[in-house]
């Protein structure tokens, strides 16, 4: 990957959006959750939930909750009571990883009943937009709820909490869907091992991950690998796993062991390398982790040297050189929002400049808590999708909603004494 102009990038830390892992626990929103916006309508917090009034056109609830893994996840469960006379329905929002909101990744809801009674309304997957989309996400924790796309009336909000499935659905899930020769295998976790155990970013390590039991009975087989320090997921990817990779070891006792290249925008830090897998349930013990020490990388393999870019007159006309060769850049530009992984894209053409837009909210959650570790997923994201190109950073700055209702005479007004605000942002990520 080249940078241009981004000599002291590998400063910025650590990769991922810091998250906390919740295992198989599905989060609830009430009247303890923490909202980033609420916006088109008024909240006040009860003992027994969130009360709407001032409710406008298209109300939205933006927070971020204890991260979970979305396939875990088979519905959604709202407690509520409504007055009003609107008919339209609602949705959930969720984001991937660094990408914003989306009209292609939510959860349709239905018309609320507006009879000043209490209800619970119940959402499966039939009401994904996407359901393989949602069933492929990983760890997911930042929403945006729209409870009703109509202005007018009250709501009270209870609880609205993600279902998830009992042991036996999910085996017959696994087993329809992975069919008769994929059952997931139940096993125990013997714990795993990283060689070498200190590496540095980039390096190429070998994992390897022991379970007594029955093996799975055909490959290959996909392992999520998550790189985790302390609380946090600094990055995540799925692998797919060879059936030579996966060995006898004596007594009932077998092994997954493969290489597998750490991503090269990582800050030094301790990791827990977790490997789960849908074709592998261990009933004894948690999926198992090794541990690795990563050393930040000093710079870019093979750009080691500082890049001199340069502007001159050539021929009447002004030229523009990067190591005192002329660069004719094909800078490709769209819309990374409306893209399944959140990353520029141009056609099929080949990209030697990509614009890269960091999600705000992400590297600048709060007025004070500031992550450049997202900024660092952005570069490895692009990396990998565009290895030969240069990028050009489009580091948009808006503040925080929190930081915002602060800070109220440090904020731009239009003439109705409204915040300023890009419409684009406004609907994406509040």
């Amino acid at each position: 990957m080249r940078f241009l102009c981004m000599k002291g990038f590998l400063a910025a830390g650590i990769i991922f959006a810091v998250t906390t892992l919740s295992g198989n626990e599905l989060p609830t929103v009430d009247a303890k959750t923490e909202f980033r916006a609420v916006v088109n309508a008024s909240m006040t917090r009860a003992s027994d939930g969130l009360v709407f009034s001032d409710i406008g056109k298209d109300m939205m609830l933006t927070c971020r909750v204890k991260p979970f893994f979305a396939a875990a996840a088979t519905g959604i469960e709202m407690r509520y009571r409504a007055t009003g006379e609107g008919r339209a329905g609602g949705q959930v929002f969720y984001a991937v990883g660094a990408s914003p909101f989306t009209a292609a990744r939510k959860w349709t809801l239905p018309p609320l009943v507006r009879d000043g009674r209490w209800h619970v309304m119940r959402v499966g997957l039939d009401r994904l937009m996407d359901k393989e989309d949602w069933l492929s996400a990983g760890i997911v924790d930042t929403f945006r709820i729209d409870p009703t796309d109509s202005a007018g009336g009250t709501l009270e909000i209870a609880y609205l909490r993600f279902l998830g499935e009992t042991d036996e659905e999910r085996r017959c899930r696994a087993s329809r869907e992975l069919g008769p020769n994929n059952v997931p295998v139940e096993v125990r976790s013997l714990g795993g091992a990283a060689f070498p155990d200190c590496a540095t970013a980039g390096d190429t390590v070998r994992l390897s991950y022991d379970f007594r039991g029955p093996k799975p009975r055909q490959g290959p087989i996909e392992l999520r690998v998550s790189l985790i320090s302390g609380s946090s997921c600094r990055w995540e990817e799925t692998v797919k796993v060879l059936v030579e990779n996966i060995e006898d070891i004596g007594d009932d006792v077998w092994r997954v062991a493969f290489s597998y290249t750490l991503p090269l925008y990582i800050n030094t830090c301790e990791v827990q390398v977790r490997a789960q897998s849908p074709s592998i349930r261990c009933v004894a013990g948690c999926f198992p982790d090794a541990r690795l020490s990563i050393r930040r990388a000093a710079s870019v393999p093979g750009w080691e040297k500082k890049v001199s870019a340069t502007v001159k007159r050539v021929a009447g006309s002004m030229q523009f050189a990067v190591d005192g060769k002329p660069f004719y850049a094909l800078w490709g530009s769209s819309n990374p929002a409306k893209s399944p992984d959140g990353l520029s894209h141009h056609s099929a053409a080949p990209l030697n400049v990509v614009t890269v837009w960091p999600d705000h909210l992400k590297w600048w959650p709060q007025g004070d808590e500031f992550d450049p570790a997202e900024l660092d997923r952005y570069a490895e994201s692009h990396r990998r999708s565009y290895p030969d190109a240069w990028f050009i950073w489009d580091i948009s700055i808006y503040p925080p909603p929190d930081w915002a209702a602060r800070n109220p005479d440090d904020m731009a007004r239009d003439e109705q004494g409204r915040v300023n605000r890009d419409r684009s942002d406004f609907e994406l990520n509040y």
